[in-house]
């Protein structure tokens, strides 16, 4: 028989999970007859609380846990998390450290805590991915309770690990630069994601200290939109129609280099000949296209390791000074670059 966690049993009483975890533990202002119903719904889907629930939380305190909040084809499509995951576990198997891994769907239109937070699993998480607007239990939870250890991953936070995009995408405009590239255009997905948002910010800082030319127009801006593809290519069909057009780009995601490239191919262009590539992702994926692309890359053994670091002086009580720990990415130069 499957084993029934928190969130049947709220869905049952019609409350959230910090709710039922604060009435099954005898915590928390709950008053006495919603604490006795949730009780009772407890004892009729056979949930396995008090005792055993409470020694599995004492065993479980040197535990950490890595939740990913992201839609599943994201987590796959984007390279980043995924490759967050096996770096996560291969960190805690090398060195015998307890983990829990919780995967949570924004996109499910379910808002709930995440078991692993409220039924007290782990001493302390690394929450990778975007919270959305609507997850307001998971919000309020981690709001109300500022001292369980907490570590973001590429989204501000009092403690967090980010990537220096801005610091990647200055170092790539140096190589077109030097490369003798004036004209640069660049390929960006929504800003309101922050990874997005210091792309943009590093190009046109980048742009204006090297002194290269950027016409407005020869950024897109992708809005992920249903027509989002053929406006894509009508604005790249665009510009390298014009008399002046870059012979350079950076694109933010290798799903954009990808997307690049093939229109390239379709208008008779030749990668790197006619264009130069600078795609922002993972090696993986950069290696996986023809031409193989080159890449700014997250340093993710870099990243993960502070984050843990924190995360576990957190969970001894060590006293960690709060604030974004800045992790430079690595610029890998292959076959979409040419010098002019």
């Amino acid at each position: 028989m499957a084993r029934v966690g928190l969130r049947q049993i709220a869905e049952q009483a019609g409350v959230s999970v910090v709710t039922v975890s604060a009435a099954l533990n005898g915590t928390g202002r709950v008053g006495e007859k919603k604490r006795a119903e949730i009780r009772r719904i407890a004892d009729k889907l056979n949930y396995q609380s008090n005792t055993i629930a409470q020694l599995l939380k004492s065993k479980r305190k040197d535990a950490i846990g890595l939740i990913v909040n992201d839609s599943p084809g994201l987590i796959m499509s984007s390279g980043a998390l995924g490759g967050l995951v096996v770096d996560f576990i291969s960190y805690c198997e090398a060195r015998a450290i307890k983990y829990r891994i919780e995967f949570v769907d924004p996109d499910s239109g379910k808002d709930c805590v995440p078991d692993i937070l409220a039924s007290g699993y782990v001493g302390g998480v690394v929450l990778a991915g975007y919270l959305r607007d609507h997850q307001t239990q998971f919000k309020s939870w981690l709001a109300t309770h500022h001292d369980f250890p907490f570590v973001k991953f590429e989204e501000p936070h009092e403690f967090s690990v980010r990537t220096d995009f801005v610091k990647g995408v200055h170092d790539g405009l140096k190589v077109f630069s030097d490369g003798g590239h004036r004209n640069v255009a660049l390929h960006v997905g929504p800003l309101q994601f922050d990874a997005h948002n210091l792309v943009n910010r590093g190009f046109r800082q980048g742009v204006g200290m090297l002194s290269l030319t950027c016409r407005e127009e020869w950024i897109h801006n992708d809005t992920h939109g249903p027509n989002e593809r053929d406006l894509k290519f009508a604005w790249f069909k665009g510009i390298m129609a014009a008399e002046e057009r870059p012979t350079a780009m950076i694109c933010a995601g290798m799903g954009a280099s990808r997307n690049i490239i093939n229109f390239a191919y379709r208008l008779g262009l030749d990668i790197p000949r006619d264009l130069s590539i600078l795609g922002v992702g993972p090696a993986w994926q950069a290696t996986a296209m023809y031409p193989h692309v080159s890449a700014i890359e997250r340093d993710l053994h870099g990243m993960l390791k502070s984050a843990l670091a924190i995360l576990q002086r957190r969970m001894k009580g060590k006293g960690v000074t709060g604030g974004e720990k800045w992790i430079e990415p690595k610029l890998h130069l292959r076959e979409t670059i040419r010098n002019r």
